[in-house]
């Protein structure tokens, strides 16, 4: 979704012709079985944007008529929003606490955590100094949930790029991780 063009007013035109198609919005909600309560404000800026370029392209309302140009706009948001929510960093696991494996003496098991944690922060740091600058970017930001075109769009470059990078430094890695640790490869 561009926030540019969500931000921009309609003008008091575009304002009449939303209001006339407003029902578009439940119309496509009713017909992907989603609630209006939960998603209209998920879709709206959709239909906002469909009625800012259908009333302002000549080619649009010659070529579409407005309902498809306000359900593909709308369904685009419907999938970006499904697709945000649907990240590893909305969607991690929860584990439950279990007695059993947590000892009640947590000074041992704190220290022995700090350890295993301090163990694999410099592990991950020997291992990101063998990558190139570009290939510890695209990492970072696949950790931090983005999918190839998200992050081909932040890095100003291809999908199929930040995949080779990717798999250059999946590469990389691997190899480092046998001659750096004694791993053996899988």
């Amino acid at each position: 979704m561009n926030s540019t063009t969500t931000t921009k007013k309609l003008t008091p035109a575009q304002s009449d012709f939303a209001a006339e198609h407003y029902h578009l919005i439940d119309e496509f909600l009713r017909i992907k079985g989603y609630p209006s309560d939960d998603f209209f404000d998920v879709v709206v800026f959709g239909f906002l944007r469909a009625v800012r370029r259908y009333t302002e392209r000549e080619d649009l309302r010659q070529e579409y008529k407005f309902k498809t140009i306000a359900f593909r706009c709308m369904r685009d948001d419907l999938f970006e929003h499904h697709q945000h929510e649907s990240r590893a960093k909305r969607s991690a696991e929860i584990c439950q606490y279990d007695e059993e494996t947590h000892s009640p003496d947590t000074g041992d098991n704190v220290w022995e955590c700090f350890i295993r944690k301090h163990d694999a922060e410099t592990a991950i740091s020997r291992l990101a100094e063998i990558l190139t600058p570009m290939q510890r970017k695209v990492v970072h930001l696949k950790g931090d949930g983005y999918c190839y075109q998200e992050i081909a769009v932040q890095i100003g470059s291809t999908s199929y790029c930040v995949k080779r990078e990717m798999k250059a430094a999946r590469e990389t890695v691997k190899n480092r991780a046998i001659d750096l640790y004694g791993l053996v490869a899988a």
